[in-house]
């Protein structure tokens, strides 16, 4: 492939990367394959940047995508941006499921 059609995603690998010692823990840039996120067992995701990931699945009771991007222009809410990742951290701890902090793509 000419490097001029290559796209971020051929460059970059953006498969969720775990960073904890447990596993239940995740960081992505960018989430395009979502049976990657499935078969990781990671059932929340927490996406802090600018758009909406393109096919979050829909299906009831499947996963839970917690939307709340943050911007460099304007400093988030201090009270919301302090209650998101101690919600994650509780939400990786527990033993049903991981969680995925998707930011900046």
């Amino acid at each position: 492939m000419p490097e001029a059609e290559l796209g971020f995603g051929d460059v970059v690998d953006l498969r969720p990367v775990p960073v904890d010692d447990d596993g239940n823990l995740f960081i992505s840039l960018v989430i395009n394959d979502w049976a990657v996120v499935t078969q990781r067992g990671i059932d929340t995701v927490v996406d802090l940047e600018g758009g909406l990931d393109v096919g979050v699945p829909a299906a009831p009771n499947e996963r839970l995508y917690l939307y709340f991007p943050i911007f460099d222009e304007v400093l988030p809410n201090l009270d919301n941006s302090t209650a998101l990742p101690r919600c994650a951290r509780r939400l990786s701890a527990a033993a049903t499921g991981c969680c995925l902090i998707a930011a900046w793509d």
